[in-house]
């Protein structure tokens, strides 16, 4: 079959049901296939190195046969002139190459060389493949419901959007991350063999035992990405502006070029927006490389890689045997640090969407380079790959996960905000992670017996919903006191400040939503500001004078116990969020009014 990507995946499942094919040679057409009976001459044809003209007529259904690419004139059965949806019987070998590629059916593969589908709009010229010019069809016509690209440029890029604009999917992904992994294995293991502590066959048979653990890895991230894809696309449906700002941010420092990558501008996306909301996988596909290229380059040019908090990307990105028994050799790496910037990279993105540490750095003025860090740093307190792990084993429906890992986003989003804004960029992370994260965990679990008051009754709201929505119990807490997790990291800091037990500290704190609902505030300035990036800053700037105040409130409480809180002042500003939360519309100015009456009362009584 040619030896092509298409024909090694052909050799994976014994139930597919190919039903037609081709490649420079032949055109494969099996209307009614066996999949058992094709399976086993799939697997001789591989293991003999025949290519689909000794493919056994027996095994052919009714009306089934291979016939000549080249040929000026092939006569059809019945059979296959209804598969091809032909008017005729009668077909070069080019034109069934055409109907093949346009025929009505769940998968079309491509694993070989060539570019066949062009967007409408574009020429032939225009693709560069002149070899296949006769035979090349549009994106438009295509009748498939998913596309797998295992070879290269079988689409052009304006094709794959065209596809994705009508509905379709495409996937295109694994080959170069396989070979990545691999090379990078073999470089770890060179100087150990230079060394004599393994031998040469030894090596060979050590590659093959850990192989399967290296698919697993690279099949791992290859889901990871593909479930980003969908994400952001959730994301660019809402939030489009974050994505227009990236693009444009892309364009000034990561050499991306806009018309080269066929994306959209202003206008064509306002064209698109009555039939297509946001933006498409294979656009998206495109930020998410350019996006991931940059934040390598910009850890590399930080201490980050450096960091010890960040070595268990190294030590994760090989298998579990390599690390155990060549821990220095994987420390000794000459691309170590490559390794950790890419690793990284890819779990933020991943995680998080392309978006986030652009729309952070606008938000707040942060350079690149610190937001990484702080991402590392909070995702690591409130356990993020082991909330991300769990919501993927929850068993949930796909809108729910996709809501949890939003959720999980926005978490990471607050969290990253408050290390942005309460740590000494130069510290490192690893040091900031081993101080504050005991106490952080403790304060977590205490949680959900410490809210009171109108907070209580937000949060225990949300452990609820997660659990309807078909998380286990455990795992909705866990969801939601991650989402709560600046109010750990807030009672930790003012414990420390007063030199209170934390315990203490955390008690006080949260006593205060007694009296004032933080948590709709909370919420409302998140939702206020819309697209406008100077509501939106306005709007950080009051999530960081409401924190502060309830910072100062606690610590007041902390440094008198005996002495009275301003209750009633709080009582008033309580009235306020009462009279907003009755208001049809809740206005940035509104909220201001709120924030400053809050950090009024934080002042009064300072030295």
């Amino acid at each position: 079959m040619s030896g092509d990507v298409f024909g090694n995946g052909l050799l994976r499942s014994a139930h597919l049901r190919l039903r037609a094919a081709f490649n420079h040679r032949h055109v494969f057409l099996d209307p009614d296939p066996d999949p058992a009976a094709s399976f086993a001459e799939r697997q001789r044809l591989f293991r003999d190195g025949l290519g689909w003209d000794a493919y056994d007529p027996a095994a052919l259904s009714a009306g089934g046969a291979v016939v000549a690419r080249a040929a000026k004139r092939v006569v059809l059965s019945p059979e296959a002139q209804r598969l091809l949806g032909l008017a005729s019987p009668e077909a070069s070998g080019e034109r069934l190459v055409q109907a093949v590629l346009t025929l009505d059916a769940d998968l079309l593969f491509n694993g070989g060389v060539g570019t066949y589908v062009k967007a409408a709009a574009e020429t032939h010229a225009e693709v560069g493949d002149p070899a296949n010019d006769a035979v090349r069809v549009d994106a438009e016509t295509l009748r498939v419901r998913v596309v797998a690209e295992g070879g290269n440029l079988g689409f052009t890029q304006r094709a794959r959007i065209a596809f994705a604009l009508g509905g379709g999917a495409i996937d295109n992904s694994a080959g170069v991350d396989l070979s990545d992994h691999e090379v990078n294995l073999k470089i770890c293991l060179r100087p150990v063999v230079e060394a004599g502590e393994l031998a040469l066959d030894s090596r060979h048979a050590l590659l093959q035992a850990v192989t399967e653990a290296v698919v697993g890895r690279v099949l791992a991230h290859n889901r990871r990405q593909s479930r980003l894809l969908g994400l952001d696309q959730l994301r660019s449906r809402s939030r489009l502006t974050d994505f227009r700002d990236l693009i444009a941010e892309l364009e000034r420092t990561a050499g991306l070029d806009r018309a080269l990558e066929a994306l959209p501008d202003r206008e064509a996306l306002r064209a698109r927006r009555s039939a297509f909301l946001g933006l498409t996988r294979p656009e998206l596909a495109v930020l998410a490389a350019y996006t991931k290229s940059r934040l390598q380059r910009v850890m590399l040019e930080s201490r980050l890689p450096d960091d010890p908090l960040v070595e268990a990307y190294l030590l994760a990105y090989f298998p579990a045997e390599i690390t155990a028994r060549y821990p220095a050799a994987l420390r000794a790496h000459r691309l170590r640090r490559e390794i950790i910037a890419t690793e990284v990279a890819n779990a933020l993105v991943d995680h998080v969407g392309v978006t986030f540490v652009s729309r952070i750095g606008r938000d707040t003025g942060a350079a690149s380079a610190d937001t990484v860090r702080a991402w590392a740093i909070g995702w690591r307190l409130g356990d993020g790959d082991a909330l991300a792990a769990a919501i993927a084993a929850s068993g949930a429906a796909m809108d729910v996960e996709s809501a949890c890992r939003l959720a999980l986003e926005a978490s990471a989003e607050r969290v990253t905000k408050w290390v942005l804004a309460n740590t000494e960029a130069e510290r490192p992370a690893a040091g900031v992670v081993a101080d504050l994260g005991p106490a952080v965990a403790a304060i977590r679990l205490r949680l959900p017996g410490w809210v009171t008051g109108a907070e209580a009754e937000t949060f225990h709201k949300r452990v609820s919903e997660l659990a309807i929505g078909g998380l286990s119990p455990g795992l909705a807490l866990d969801l939601a006191t991650a989402e709560w997790l600046v109010g750990a990291l807030d009672v930790v800091t003012v414990a420390r400040q007063a030199g209170a037990d934390p315990e203490a500290a955390g008690a006080a704190y949260y006593s205060l939503g007694q009296h004032v609902d933080f948590a709709w505030l909370y919420a409302r300035l998140a939702d206020v500001a819309g697209d406008d990036r100077w509501q939106r800053r306005a709007a950080e700037g009051l999530v960081e004078d409401l924190l502060g105040a309830r910072r100062r409130l606690t610590r007041r409480r902390l440094d008198d116990p005996t002495g009275a809180l301003p209750e009633r002042a709080l009582g008033a500003v309580q009235a306020l969020v009462r009279d907003l939360r009755a208001a049809p519309r809740v206005s940035l100015a509104a909220l201001q009014v709120v924030v400053g009456e809050m950090r009024r009362l934080a002042e009064e009584g300072r030295d």
